[in-house]
């Protein structure tokens, strides 16, 4: 990702259950749909391929945490605030139909 056209931006966890389990899948298809690579990080740590289940779980991010999410290339903008819209949400159904 050192393309010059690298955009990131940061998310705050919306999710109850953090980025885990469903909320993780549900993530994963929506990276996966991009027509670019979509990154997750921790201000710690390194990134990691946002359309990878394993990776993503193994962030550890829990509700409420921030991440940053970052993607290269056309469309970044639009798919990197796209992917931030959805991380900021409840993503488990079953906490979704409770609320």
């Amino acid at each position: 990702m050192s393309d010059s056209l690298t955009v990131t931006k940061q998310a705050v966890v919306g999710s109850k259950a953090g980025l885990h389990a469903r909320p993780a899948a549900v993530v994963v298809a929506a990276a996966k749909a991009k027509p670019i690579k979509v990154y997750f990080s921790r201000d710690s740590g390194k990134a990691v391929l946002a359309s990878s289940i394993l990776r993503v779980l193994s962030l550890h991010v829990a509700c409420g945490e921030t991440i940053n999410i970052s993607a290269s290339g056309e469309g970044a903008e639009e798919v990197v605030s796209q992917m931030c819209e959805l991380v900021e949400q409840e993503l488990d159904p079953d906490l979704v139909e409770q609320a």
